[in-house]
């Protein structure tokens, strides 16, 4: 519960504490509840004992059910609290018809039965892209096609995952049909782009995450070269999406319960984002190394405030991140310049 209300795990100290207050309560309730019932001091028949189980569980199930109906009483949270923690991701997500019924690979975007010019492969960074990307085909008046699934790197023949596991044959799998499905369009004439968007930090290894983040097996960098070479020698213009800023903590639940109970804002300087960048940056040299014609987009200064802040919340109040590294669909349209851009070339 110390965590749920604060965002983060309690001190040792503080643990300590709730240990030795838990062991209080144990001991009370085996006191006055356990003992009492046992020996039979409040119901001393059989259907007395029947009867107050009944009336307990009844009593439980209608709270619990009470609690379900109205999504758990939000009205003891101010509204600005409950909006700013009801905040989610892409909404878009849900919405977008995918180009396969039998297995929702991919997803259309843009305007139908117009040329297929971008694709987007990704993973759910790549997901959060997909209301942006589409409203800005309509207004090209093209289509696009997306291949984005959480934790499925964007790369052929690695995973993150071990090479005899499950995972890596289903992750490999998936690339393996967007890289068919790149190949088919880019044949036809229609396919001129390919953006690859993903979360940089969770397939590096040497990288820093949080404590349930699993640790990916090597060779990601080379992945990712390969893909990129193969990409290009198809005839595809290739783009990767560097890493948006990552806060570190959950922004909506740390701004609601800023709101709620006064504790700190988020905050990340320009310098502590350039430190967290740190470990991808001999990789991007080699991107340009190895793979001279891919284009790096820089999503950072879309972010970045006149005095070195990254940007969290807009001037109106509305969020940009839905936790701690994914944007939110309006957080999302900030990178519309920017893909502007790519279309434009």
């Amino acid at each position: 519960f110390h965590r749920y209300l604060f965002s983060q795990s309690p001190g040792v100290p503080l643990a300590i504490g709730y240990i030795v207050f838990a062991l209080l309560i144990s001991i009370a309730s085996l006191k006055y509840v356990e003992r009492p019932f046992r020996e039979r001091r409040w119901a001393q028949s059989r259907k007395k004992v029947f009867l107050f189980t009944g009336l307990v569980s009844l009593l439980v199930m209608a709270t619990g059910l009470g609690l379900w109906n109205t999504r758990g009483m939000p009205s003891r949270l101010p509204a600005k609290v409950v909006a700013l923690d009801a905040t989610k991701g892409d909404a878009f997500y849900q919405k977008v018809k995918s180009l396969s019924n039998e297995d929702d690979l991919f997803f259309k975007l843009g305007v139908k039965n117009r040329p297929c010019r971008l694709m987007v492969w990704g993973d759910s960074h790549g997901g959060v892209l997909l209301s942006m990307i589409d409203e800005l085909c309509r207004e090209h008046d093209i289509s696009a096609i997306a291949a984005t699934r959480g934790q499925h790197p964007p790369v052929l023949e690695w995973s993150g995952s071990d090479a005899a596991s499950n995972q890596h044959a289903i992750k490999t799998q998936y690339a393996d049909e967007a890289m068919g499905q790149i190949r088919s369009l880019v044949k036809s004439g229609e396919l001129q782009h390919v953006v690859l968007a993903f979360r940089w930090m969770y397939y590096l290894e040497d990288a820093p995450r949080a404590a349930d983040d699993p640790v990916p097996t090597e060779g990601f960098p080379e992945a990712l070269i390969k893909t990129v070479q193969t990409l290009q020698e198809l005839g595809a213009q290739v783009s990767i999406l560097l890493e948006v800023p990552d806060f570190g903590v959950h922004v909506p639940k740390a701004v609601a319960l800023h709101h709620w109970r006064g504790l700190p804002l988020p905050h990340l300087s320009q310098e502590k984002l350039a430190e967290r960048q740190l470990p991808y940056t001999s990789l991007i040299q080699r991107l340009q190394i190895e793979t001279p014609y891919v284009e790096l987009i820089d999503a950072s200064p879309q972010f970045i405030s006149h005095d070195g802040i990254v940007n969290y919340m807009d001037e109106q109040g509305l969020l940009l991140y839905r936790d701690d590294h994914h944007l939110t669909e309006h957080g999302s349209m900030r990178l519309k310049p920017l893909f502007e851009d790519l279309l434009s070339q």
